[in-house]
């Protein structure tokens, strides 16, 4: 075997490189350990939403990852988001687990938008709802209901107000009354209603993470809307006790489901007022202009149709 021999100068370029290497790392580690002791939290890394932060500095951050890591929790990564879905879309695999989770980081954005109306009792109970909406769901989703004759908002709520659940126990950790205020939220009872309709009405955090994120795994293109601009435009009525969209939020609000504008739509603020049934709200003209147009483009549509274009 020949010898292998290296020079003095470049053994110390070597050494000299490997030392500058070293103190690069150091200083590397020294800074993301500052970064870390400036800003504690655990991340996600998510394909709809990118990055999913959760702060631990504080108790309404903490209780969320503490959620995060019961059992119960734990289980939705085993449970499909679309059931047997996967077996007409291959790429349909993703969960339950990380749909929730971007449940929880939508409901965190809305909060944000909303939070000089927002109470902080009310926020933390709003994003456990949030984050724990589908606890009950089973094998097969949606499918295993129509099997067991029962809903998953059921189990849900009795595994958040069990005392045999580490659910339960999580949140009365923050507070006594954590578990029924979660519970009132998902089953839509809850005081201001506004909350409870975030998390379940026709526009709510739940349907604007599962368009995204369905249209995303199945390669479909149908939940595709401007999610940014709906969340920008969001209000809270409290007069009423509702969430509604502001009037520059119209055309988004088309874009994610064209059915929610009512042509009997009443008037409120000059924005679409949201109930857990329906739409309401725009000025008059506004309204008659977009149903006016949607006639103009089903006429156009069958007049193309009759001349075989």
């Amino acid at each position: 075997m020949a010898d292998f021999t290296i020079s003095s100068k470049a053994a110390a370029a070597i050494h000299s490189l490997a030392e500058t290497g070293n103190k690069g790392c150091g200083r590397l580690r020294l800074q993301l350990s500052t970064r870390s002791e400036e800003v504690p939290q655990r991340i996600y890394r998510d394909p709809v939403h990118n990055i999913i932060p959760l702060r631990d500095d504080n108790a309404e951050g903490q209780l969320m990852i503490r959620l995060i890591d019961t059992p119960e929790f734990q289980r939705l990564r085993r449970i499909k988001q679309l059931g047997l879905g996967l077996y007409t879309y291959q790429g349909a695999e993703h969960s339950r687990f990380t749909h929730s989770l971007g449940a929880l980081h939508l409901m965190t954005r809305v909060l944000d938008q909303l939070s000089d109306r927002i109470a902080p009792a009310d926020r933390a109970a709003a994003r456990a709802a949030a984050l724990l909406h589908d606890i009950g769901h089973g094998p097969f989703s949606h499918a295993m209901e129509k099997v067991l004759g029962v809903h998953h908002e059921q189990i849900t709520m009795l595994a958040v107000t069990s005392a045999e659940t580490a659910l339960n126990a999580t949140l009365k950790s923050f507070s006594d009354e954590m578990p029924q205020r979660v519970a009132s939220i998902i089953d839509g009872t809850f005081k201001p209603a506004a909350l409870a309709q975030l998390v379940s009405s026709q526009l709510d955090v739940d349907r604007m993470d599962y368009l995204l994120r369905d249209s995303l795994m199945t390669g479909a293109k149908y939940g595709l809307y401007d999610l940014e601009w709906i969340i920008n435009s969001l209000h809270i009525d409290e007069q009423a006790d509702r969430i509604y969209v502001a009037a520059r939020g119209v055309h988004a609000v088309e874009e994610y489901s064209p059915g929610l504008l009512s042509p009997n739509a009443s008037i409120r603020r000059g924005g679409i007022a949201i109930s857990s049934a329906t739409f309401a709200g725009i000025d008059e003209q506004r309204r008659r202009s977009l149903v006016c147009r949607r006639v103009s483009l089903r006429e156009n549509v069958k007049a193309r149709i009759l001349d075989g274009n």
